[in-house]
């Protein structure tokens, strides 16, 4: 009776369970990367169905706080704060969505790490040889029978064939005499799956970029006849002189435009015209018309000495104002913030046309001090100060978008429309051919063909066997 010896395995050759490898086998794993994306749009979903701080505001903290404390009415006032901290209301800024987006980027490279090996092997190392069972089951499939030619004549001609077909073929031959052929086209095109997922990769890295790197601010408005600054890290300025709505006469809307000067540094440096599919781009700034609206001009005195004198967008919307536009402005010396609020059609009775409802603040309050209704040039007074409003105007709404990240978005989506076409369109088809002498029979000729998801190429494969049988025209190629 002999004992098994059982001896420990040499370290070089233990199992690498290395520290690496238990997140290497997480983060490739493809049920890991879709519970991502699922994970990704029930967030998507939720920052649909949950208010979203407005785009305008989100540049002022000041206009967010009382954003917020708007949303008490809706979400309690416990829940909306602890949405505002956990990032609810802004979710696509959220860095929690980010860092999703980072590891399904880390997690769709090493998912194309751990397939590359198996479809490399499919594009450079199949099987030049099969044997008989393979031809006796294979799906499409097709032989010969006593043809009176030798194996090795056979077989170059079913070559020739292929390659007059555009498939490129290798012949083999085996110690018992017979001949193998196979034929394949298409091969370098599986590698483009490859190129889908890179094009993925550069997608999400692209979100990435313009989410770390990029600067957005979709609140940029300018009154007509003002200038305000660009900001996004430039030194640009920007002065709307006119903006024209036009209408076709059925209504619709025929064009936005706005005639613009661009200021570096206050020397002006471009004068230009901005559309809603025609964008100014100004240094590393595309500014896009957005939208547009009123805007009042307001000058505010002080013992007769004036204080302050702007025109004021009517850009906004808040709860508490119902659907009426609104309009913010600050006084800093005074510690006030002034909510100005415009009409809500012409006939409102509350604040009429050629009017405007006036709330003062305290600066981070949220209980108005003072409020009334401004008529056009009729001067109204709280404690030394004198409001008035003079004129009406208009407002070009703009977007102003520095976004580092578009040029891989744009380089993504190429790849990744050219390696789904390419996969789709050029699947990987193959072709073998077996050639050799049977008893009594005289040479004999298998030929069967394999694809994946590829429904075109039965037509094909029989328009093959079509050749072959009239090649060997003395001979009939029975398909099976």
């Amino acid at each position: 009776m002999s004992a098994t010896q059982v001896t420990e395995a040499p370290a070089g050759l233990a199992s690498p369970q290395t520290p690496l490898m238990r997140p290497w086998r997480l983060l490739s794993n493809v049920r890991f990367a879709l519970g991502l994306i699922l994970v990704l749009v029930l967030l998507t979903f939720a920052g649909t169905g949950i208010s979203q701080i407005p785009p305008p505001m989100r540049s002022d903290q000041m206009l967010v706080d009382r954003w917020v404390v708007a949303m008490e009415r809706q979400y309690g006032a416990f829940a909306a704060p602890l949405m505002y901290r956990l990032g609810l209301f802004d979710i696509f800024n959220a860095s929690g969505y980010r860092a999703l987006l980072g590891v399904l980027t880390v997690s769709v490279i090493a998912c194309t790490l751990k397939r590359w090996p198996a479809i490399w092997r499919g594009v450079f190392d199949q099987p030049l040889t099969r044997p008989i069972a393979f031809f006796e089951h294979a799906d499409p499939r097709a032989r010969t029978s006593g043809l009176a030619m030798s194996p090795s004549d056979a077989g170059e001609q079913v070559a020739a064939i292929m390659r007059k077909a555009g498939y490129r073929a290798t012949i083999t031959r085996a110690s018992d005499g017979g001949i193998h052929v196979f034929a394949d086209r298409y091969r370098l095109f599986r590698l483009a799956t490859f190129v889908n997922h890179l094009g993925l990769v550069l997608l999400l890295a692209g979100g990435a970029t313009t989410g770390i790197f990029g600067q957005r601010n979709d609140g940029f408005v300018i009154p007509v006849g003002a200038t305000r600054p660009v900001g996004l890290g430039t030194t640009y300025s920007l002065r709307v002189d006119t903006f024209v709505d036009e209408y076709y006469l059925a209504g619709g809307a025929k064009d936005y435009r706005s005639e613009v000067v661009v200021f570096d540094d206050g020397r002006e440096v471009q004068r230009a015209t901005i559309r809603v599919n025609e964008p100014l781009v100004v240094g590393p700034v595309r500014l896009h018309q957005a939208y547009f609206g009123q805007a009042v001009a307001i000058e505010v005195r002080k013992r007769e000495n004036l204080i302050f004198q702007d025109s004021i967008p009517l850009a906004f919307t808040a709860l508490p104002y119902g659907f009426r536009s609104v309009g913010f402005f600050r006084l800093p010396s005074e510690g006030l913030s002034i909510d100005l609020v415009g009409p809500d059609g012409a006939d409102d009775a509350t604040v009429r046309p050629g009017q405007i409802a006036m709330f003062g603040y305290p600066l981070g309050g949220q209980d108005p001090l003072f409020g009334g209704v401004l008529t056009q040039r009729t001067a109204s007074r709280w404690n030394d100060l004198e409001f008035t409003f003079t004129r009406e105007s208009q407002f070009a709404g703009l977007q102003a978008v520095r976004d580092p990240g578009a040029p891989l978005f744009f380089i993504a989506a190429g790849l990744m429309l050219g390696g789904i076409l390419a996969v789709f369109y050029f699947p990987h088809r193959r072709v073998w051919a077996l050639a050799r002498l049977h008893d009594g029979d005289g040479t004999r000729v298998w030929v069967a063909g394999a694809t994946l998801r590829d429904p075109g190429f039965a037509d094909e494969f029989r328009g093959l066997i079509g050749s072959i049988e009239a090649r060997f025209s003395s001979q009939s190629l029975r398909s099976s």
